[in-house]
């Protein structure tokens, strides 16, 4: 009960920022699986939570932050005039190049430990690497015409709501199927 009182307080002011924030429809942002961030977010320690909600809102202390503070701004890694949240995932520097691609690995590991299907890790490994400019990393990968809906969908939500975990409401059906 305690849940559902929350969600009437909070989830019509917190739907209308997404909504702006990611310049999408209502329509667009209600196909957002709210329910699997928030199991998600539960699991998490304290400290966690408050990271991931940082960077799915664009609150993190990168460069375009510290401009506003009237700081300099620029990505420590490659020089990049001004450093965003999107630039962390997509930074040319060869250190982050080489940590995105093992998190990639590492994220992959585990799906497959978890018993997710082969086509679902390897759709979520290539949209993945299609955010953050990397090759796929696996050779095996090819396009399952099935989950054609699901890229789709995801891609209504905006280019970079899947990088922030906005992801689809379809990506669970997809999973359930």
């Amino acid at each position: 009960m305690a849940e559902q009182i929350h969600y009437a307080a909070e989830a019509p002011k917190m739907l209308i920022h997404v909504q702006n924030y990611l310049r999408r429809t209502t329509e667009t942002v209600e196909q957002i699986n709210w329910r699997s961030i928030g199991r998600f977010k539960r699991r998490l320690k304290l400290h966690e939570s408050i990271r991931m909600t940082k960077m799915m809102y664009g609150w993190l202390n990168v460069g375009s932050q510290k401009v506003k503070m009237g700081q300099i701004g620029i990505c420590p890694c490659c020089g990049e005039a001004i450093e965003t949240q999107h630039h962390l995932y997509t930074c040319p520097n060869e250190t982050m190049r080489h940590t995105i691609t093992e998190a990639i690995k590492s994220a992959k590991s585990t799906l497959v430990r978890q018993g997710i299907p082969s086509s679902i890790y390897n759709e979520f490994v290539e949209q993945v690497c299609l955010a953050v400019n990397l090759e796929n990393p696996d050779d095996k990968y090819t396009q399952d015409l099935e989950l054609q809906h699901v890229r789709n969908q995801q891609s209504r939500l905006g280019e970079e709501a899947f990088m922030k975990g906005f992801l689809h409401n379809e990506w669970t059906r997809a999973l359930n199927d």
